[in-house]
């Protein structure tokens, strides 16, 4: 599968996370990245922007579809972390956010 192939598919299964977990107020993108992430999402919170990395070099273990929703899930938490980073370290709320994230990487099919 080509490189543009892949970017499409990761983009329906974004769209499709987005919609599941009504995040239709975010204005969002997919791109091809260079980052050492399998996936990754950059957020503009005032803007309700979300910026969906897909590594051009990915690690084996994880499938599109599984980066996909799990960067979808950072977003839906995106808001819940901002809310905590005045009072809790910003390491500790990753932490806890992924946790969270992890689960309902199980728990929504």
């Amino acid at each position: 599968m080509s490189e543009q192939d892949e970017l499409k598919e990761f983009q329906a299964y974004c769209d499709g996370w987005i919609h599941k977990l009504g995040l239709m107020d975010w204005d969002w993108r997919c791109s091809l990245n260079d980052d050492n992430d399998n996936a990754n999402v950059l957020l503009n919170q005032e803007g309700r922007k979300a910026y969906i990395g897909l590594c051009r070099q990915r690690e084996a273990c994880c499938t599109i579809a599984q980066l996909a929703k799990h960067e979808c899930l950072e977003i839906l938490l995106a808001d819940l972390a901002l809310l905590a980073q005045p009072y809790v370290n910003k390491d500790i709320i990753d932490d806890e956010v992924h946790k969270v994230i992890n689960r309902l990487m199980i728990a929504l099919v």
